[in-house]
Formats: C-alpha cells, structure tokens, sequence
C-alpha cells in the first residue's frame, strides 16, 4: 500500500510540472502583446484647466424689462482637446488639455411674469459640427444690445486655448425659443 501511495504521489508530483501543449499562434500572440507592451515608451501628461468658483453676474433694466445672467462653470472636465504628440529622445509624449464647460441662466422680468432660460453648449448643437461638439464648450454668453425692443446677446462656443470658435448672435422670443440672428466663425 506504502508503494502505491508513493507511485501516486510521484506521478501528481511530475504530472503538475508539465506544462501543457498549448496552440502556437497562442503563443506567438501572448508574445506579441508582451513585445507591444515592452516597446511602448509613451510619456502621457494631462494639463487640466484651474477649477471656477466665479459666478459672472449681469444685470440691468432697460424700460420695464429687467434683464439678468448668471454664467458659472461646470468643473466637468468634460471637453478633451486633440492630443498633442511628440517624440523626445526616443520617447514619445502625448499631451492631453482638459477644460470645463459653462453654462448660463437667464432670466426676464416683465409686466410680473418671470422666465428663465438655460444656455448651455446643447442650445446650439444644431448650428455646429458635430465633431466641434466634442472639443468645444461655451466660453462666455453675454449682453450683446438692445434692438427694436428685442435683447440681443452673444455666446461664444470655442475650442479652449485657440481661435477655433464661433460667435452666435441671438435673441429669445416670449415662448423661450431661442432665435440666431447670426454665426460669426472664427478661426
């Protein structure tokens, strides 16, 4: 019984040193992934903008019609610029800038009816390449004029840190509706 015992033990012992046939092109793909793996020496650096707390405040009356835009920052770290890659003694570098998205709230006061309206960078989707879309956020939306009795403002859409961006020059009717007047795009 002793004999068997050991016999037994002997061959689980082998039996778990061997290594199993394993499929070639298995193999060679395990290598390849680790050869990728090895040879990628690439430095990728975030650059985040600084955080706003600032809440941007306008306000006015301009006959019985009081105005007013609140513009804060969302802090979302939402819009991905398009990286930025070199190579530096042999090493590559990505660099990717990272911003946050604003958004306005703007209100009307006339003849005691209040209206609020949110102006985000989805007011204009519409009126932008999609592809802008993912780079781009709402810079700033402001006063703009008075115009026949109709407020006009301005919103910029821009890709943070150049000149890639476009001006929209609106009003909004009573309903809400928001109505571009004009694009003005700059590059």
């Amino acid at each position: 019984m002793r004999q068997i015992f050991i016999i037994a033990t002997l061959i689980f012992i082998v039996g778990c040193n061997l290594k199993p046939k394993n499929d070639s092109s298995e193999n060679e793909l395990t290598d390849k992934k680790v050869a990728i793996i090895k040879s990628n020496n690439i430095d990728t650096i975030y650059h985040y903008w600084e955080i706003d707390n600032e809440t941007y405040k306008f306000d006015t009356i301009y006959s019985d019609l009081h105005f007013s835009i609140k513009t804060y920052c969302l802090n979302d770290s939402s819009i991905f610029s398009t990286p930025f890659e070199n190579e530096e003694n042999g090493k590559k570098k990505v660099e990717f800038y990272v911003a946050h998205d604003y958004e306005s709230k703007v209100k009307f006061s006339h003849d005691n009816i209040e209206k609020e309206f949110l102006i985000n960078m989805q007011t204009f989707k519409d009126s932008l390449p999609d592809d802008f879309m993912k780079i781009a956020h709402l810079w700033y939306n402001q006063f703009e004029k008075v115009d026949n009795g109709k407020v006009i403002m301005r919103a910029k859409v821009a890709k943070p840190d150049t000149d890639y961006q476009f001006d929209f020059i609106y009003n909004i009717d009573s309903i809400g509706d928001i109505i571009i007047k004009e694009v003005e795009y700059g590059w």
